[in-house]
């Protein structure tokens, strides 16, 4: 239960500095293993949607404009920056 209060809090951070910096996604929210993001629209949604399955990261989407993440027991932090390097790295322009 530590690493995942530990793990959540760092990838709760990050998504946070990343809405900050690309505007990409918003409301990064939630509290250890159940955390959210949202994107500004179901269009939006559905390309973030299919780049993260060409990255191999599952993810789901739980609204129209939300994504859920609920990280496994054993998520370590590398493993949640792999996720904020995808998101970063996101371009709806290359679908």
């Amino acid at each position: 239960m530590e690493r995942i209060t530990d793990t959540g809090a760092f990838l709760k951070l990050e998504l946070a500095k990343l809405s900050q910096e690309s505007g990409r996604i918003g409301d990064a929210r939630g509290y250890g293993g159940f955390l959210a993001f949202d994107v500004e629209s179901e269009q939006a949604a559905r390309k973030m949607e299919l780049w993260f399955q060409r990255q191999g990261i599952q993810i789901f989407r739980c609204g129209p404009v939300t994504f859920g993440i609920r990280p496994a027991l054993s998520l370590v932090p590398r493993q949640a920056a792999a996720l904020k390097y995808a998101l970063k790295h996101y371009s709806p322009h290359a679908f």
